[in-house]
């Protein structure tokens, strides 16, 4: 299901899959995002920081970031983003 931009400006778009290291991979491509930087699981969910690089979060801090395919990624350093945030192909994901 591709990424809908909701009244206000946010986008609202869902985790595609989850690979092989717990990485969840968004529908949330990295040139819709412009200055937004808050990014939220749904409904009424985890904040997460969005940061640059892996290297940036603390060991097992769940994170959101833009991967190398230009997507907003979710993931836990040294750890499965998907076990520890309980997310699964379908969850929906916020960005405003």
């Amino acid at each position: 299901q591709p990424p809908v931009r909701r009244p206000g400006g946010s986008i609202l778009g869902n985790v595609a899959v989850i690979d092989p290291s717990g990485n969840a991979l968004t529908t949330i491509a990295a040139r819709a995002l412009g200055s937004m930087r808050h990014v939220q699981l749904q409904p009424g969910g985890q904040v997460l920081r969005l940061v640059r690089t892996y290297e940036e979060a603390a060991p097992g801090e769940c994170v959101a970031l833009i991967n190398s395919a230009s997507m907003l990624e979710l993931s836990a350093r040294r750890g499965s983003a998907a076990a520890q945030l309980n997310v699964g192909p379908g969850q929906q994901v916020q960005v405003s």
